[in-house]
């Protein structure tokens, strides 16, 4: 995580100029952004699972279900959903949440995905 104590002020006018910054710069600012989080938001509203879902990138491979991570990671959920108990209501699940090999094109794409969707956040 970033050593530097931006507050959101910092912030957007770096995100102003998203189209402009590095991979690394994105990276930077998903950390920054996530600082400022009081409570990194469970994936589809679970308490299990923390993970923020990013859109599809358009005209690209089917990815699965990318989701950035309370580490500014751009990693791959898998959720498996089988029969379970009924006291659990039917059904269980297992995640599994793996890195994904992706294009720097498509790392930056969906890294500016994130910081617009974290930014909404705050």
């Amino acid at each position: 995580m970033s050593s530097h104590k931006s507050t959101p002020d910092d912030l957007s006018q770096r995100i102003e100029a998203l189209n402009y910054l590095s991979c690394e710069e994105l990276l930077t600012l998903i950390e920054e952004i996530i600082d400022l989080l009081d409570v990194f938001p469970g994936f589809m509203g679970m308490d299990t699972i923390h993970a923020v879902e990013l859109e599809p990138m358009p005209d690209t491979p089917d990815r699965g279900c990318l989701v950035v991570t309370p580490s500014g990671n751009i990693r791959e959920l898998a959720i498996d959903i089988m029969p379970g108990p009924s006291s659990l209501g039917g059904y269980d699940y297992t995640e599994d949440i793996r890195d994904v090999e992706l294009s720097s094109e498509e790392l930056i794409w969906y890294r500016k995905q994130a910081v617009k969707l974290l930014w909404k956040l705050l």
